[in-house]
């Protein structure tokens, strides 16, 4: 059990520091647009400006984390997941769902 709760410890260290990098990204991009109109409208090439530019960065920043966060867990979460090999462990860190019922037939739960 030390084993899971160490994975999925890992899994939300590595989830809150990307998830924190792009909120870091946005919310500084967010700002430089309103406090530094000027410097965002600055044309780097004739149709091109800071502002534009430093847009596309935000949203190719938080595709690099994406790629980031599947590199991190297809490397190291999935293997060592498998290593522990307890079928009950899903990466929510929620027991295993039971299958579902066709409408109308009792769960068993009443």
């Amino acid at each position: 059990m030390d084993a899971i709760r160490s994975l999925a410890a890992a899994r939300w260290r590595i989830a809150i520091a990307l998830s924190a990098a792009v909120f870091l990204l946005y919310f500084s991009f967010i700002l430089a647009v309103a406090f530094a109109r000027e410097t965002m409208a600055f044309e780097i090439v004739p149709g091109l400006s800071l502002g534009i530019l430093a847009g596309a960065l935000v949203i190719l920043g938080a595709w690099v984390t994406t790629w980031i966060y599947v590199r991190w867990a297809n490397d190291h979460f999935d293997r060592r997941r498998a290593e522990i090999g307890d079928s009950s462990f899903i990466p929510g860190g929620l027991p295993a769902r039971r299958e579902a019922t066709p409408r109308g037939e009792p769960s068993g739960n009443e």
